[in-house]
């Protein structure tokens, strides 16, 4: 039976997955934003004898064919601290395959340490890398896997398109582990409250990334997709 490792960010993106059936065995891991915490939740899925690693959950995009929801699945990722790697070739035809009905889109994912808050720095970070999607946790995911000899994939749903700018308390708005900071979304909202209206939007397109994602989880094999 084939033991396949999810990693998440955050435990919404978690609950999206469905594991059912027989034929494999799902583990998944909610490792808290950023590239510390996913090397640490990689590290253990390794531990754990997984034969592949998948990172799961939403992203920012770079290029303007994406919307909220869009599904974009990883051809290759790259890091601020990290040369560019391939995501595994069979795995990644076989989503394509399995999600075709939803018409995904494949490029290449960017890894960032914070998140990109204007316009003008998506495009220049599109100009400079060719990405068209932004995370905080795939690069580091994908070279822990690579440095073990395991293959590596990942499905993205979009929140933020490109044009959005992403008002300051989004930004602040969790801790390293994940958890909410209230206290300092509603500090920044008291500086500059027209940001209101921007959250608003904001959640209502994280609820269309997830239930992408959602439906994404109930036509995937059960392997989700691996070989």
């Amino acid at each position: 039976m084939r033991r396949v490792g999810i990693i998440t960010a955050l435990a919404s993106e978690a609950r999206t997955v469905r594991v059912a059936g027989s034929g494999a065995e799902i583990l998944i891991k909610v490792a808290g934003p950023g590239p510390r915490n996913a090397k640490a939740a990689t590290e253990e899925l390794v531990a754990e004898g997984v034969d592949g690693i998948m990172s799961w959950g939403v992203a920012g995009g770079l290029i303007e064919a994406l919307n909220p929801g869009s599904l974009v699945i990883g051809e290759s990722v790259e890091g601020a601290h990290s040369s560019a790697l391939p995501c595994d070739d069979t795995w990644q035809n076989a989503l394509t395959r399995e999600l075709a009905h939803f018409s995904p889109h494949t490029g290449h994912v960017y890894s960032v340490d914070a998140p990109l808050k204007n316009e003008r720095v998506k495009q220049g970070l599109h100009s400079r890398t060719r990405a068209a999607i932004v995370d905080m946790e795939c690069a580091t995911i994908a070279k822990v896997a690579n440095d073990h000899g395991l293959a590596f994939a990942t499905l993205r749903s979009i929140v933020d398109p490109v044009s959005f700018e992403l008002p300051d308390a989004a930004a602040s708005a969790l801790s390293e582990s994940g958890s909410p900071r209230l206290g300092a979304m509603i500090g920044n909202l008291i500086k500059k409250p027209s940001d209101v209206r921007e959250l608003i939007v904001l959640g209502w397109w994280y609820r269309q990334a997830l239930s992408s994602l959602r439906d994404a989880a109930r036509v995937l094999s059960p392997s989700f997709a691996l070989p």
